[in-house]
């Protein structure tokens, strides 16, 4: 004779809709009266310039450069920023230079397009001609 067994899904919603209702914890507001003696207190707040504890292996520092956004066709890992936060710039000045595997990818990518577009204008410069003729 064969035994059904009934996968974990089953046997959990099974087992919620058994379950009686006080076996679920349920969120109800308590007044302060229902506490009965317990002693509440608040400390004052005080302002600190370190927090108590164990140091931890970091440190944390404002980058230069921090506040530009460079935005980018791929996620940059390394961003080398050429003009420094208040520097004037002009028109075409470089600020960053972007580096790693993602923008060598993105250059053979884009070199690429070029060659696609350039063939293609070519194609249609050589067939412009026939087009007009109506040879097309």
């Amino acid at each position: 004779m064969k035994r059904a067994v009934c996968g974990p899904g089953v046997c959990l919603a099974m087992a919620l809709l058994l379950m009686p209702p006080s076996g679920l914890a349920m969120a109800r507001d308590i007044s302060l009266s229902e506490l009965g003696h317990l002693l509440l207190e608040f400390a004052p707040l005080e302002a600190r310039e370190t927090i108590p504890g164990e140091a931890v292996w970091a440190e944390v520092k404002a980058r230069p450069g921090e506040t530009y956004w460079v935005y980018a066709p791929r996620r940059v890992h390394q961003v080398v920023y050429l003009a420094v936060q208040g520097q004037q710039v002009a028109a075409g000045d470089a600020i960053a230079r972007l580096r790693g595997p993602e923008i060598h990818h993105w250059q053979v990518e884009y070199s690429l397009i070029q060659e696609q577009y350039r063939m293609a204008e070519a194609r249609y410069r050589r067939n412009l001609p026939l087009y007009q003729r109506n040879a097309l």
